[in-house]
């Protein structure tokens, strides 16, 4: 009879505390932790964390749900919540790992007004020409979370909204066209939440297009395309 292993969960690696700072998010150098475990970050799993692991200089094998992949170029490996992944580095390697609780997850996407669908699947970007600017907002965000300086919470949202803008925008323009019909479906849920939300308020339908990032244009097509109907009826 096999018998089957669980799959750790931890809420960082190796780490027993349920989560060990009073932030909504955790930054470190890979070499911090990685380190410490002969740079192998066995398998294991997170409950309700979104991962953001930066290779600047390095390699990698990258194992996400069984593939495993060597990564030797600067890039970001989004690690979605209860997504199995390990990490084998090269000794020496540099880069970050930045974890997001589901909490500030969904302050970003309130924001952003809309799903960030670029955190709910695994995926390996590579930064390419971005890699300096990509660099120095991983470095500045670690900066900024080991210290205290004035308005401290401020900086490091505006670095994180830097960082996710960035993302969505690969993700975007990485898809040509396939997952089009899938971004259109969330942004039409999206839309019902809100309305849902608000409809005793009676918002105009511009303000409604300004929260999902949208012109009126769009989002009225959009509502004829999934409901034969405009989006103010």
């Amino acid at each position: 009879m096999t018998t089957v292993t669980p799959v750790p969960v931890f809420t960082l690696y190796g780490e027993s505390l349920n989560w060990p700072t009073p932030d909504l998010l955790h930054c470190e150098s890979i070499h911090s932790r990685s380190s410490l475990y002969e740079w192998h970050i066995r398998i294991h799993q997170h409950a309700d964390i979104v991962q953001l692991l930066y290779l600047h200089k390095g390699s990698a094998e990258i194992e996400i749900e069984g593939v495993k992949t060597h990564v030797s170029q600067a890039c970001i490996q989004v690690v979605p919540a209860l997504c199995v992944h390990s990490f084998k580095f090269s000794p020496g390697t540099q880069g970050f790992s930045l974890s997001f609780s589901s909490p500030l997850v969904a302050l970003f996407e309130q924001r952003f007004g809309q799903p960030l669908e670029v955190l709910a699947r695994p995926g390996c970007l590579p930064v390419n020409a971005s890699r300096h600017r990509i660099n120095a907002l991983f470095s500045t965000l670690q900066s900024e979370y080991e210290g205290d300086g004035l308005a401290r919470e401020i900086m490091l949202h505006s670095l994180i909204s830097a960082l996710l803008v960035w993302l969505n925008r690969q993700c975007c323009a990485g898809d040509g066209g396939v997952q089009r019909p899938q971004r259109n479906k969330a942004v039409m849920r999206q839309f019902s939440k809100l309305l849902e939300r608000h409809y005793r308020e009676q918002l105009p339908v511009t303000e409604y297009a300004r929260r999902l990032g949208l012109s009126v244009t769009h989002l009225n097509t959009l509502c004829h395309e999934f409901h034969g109907a405009s989006a103010l009826a």
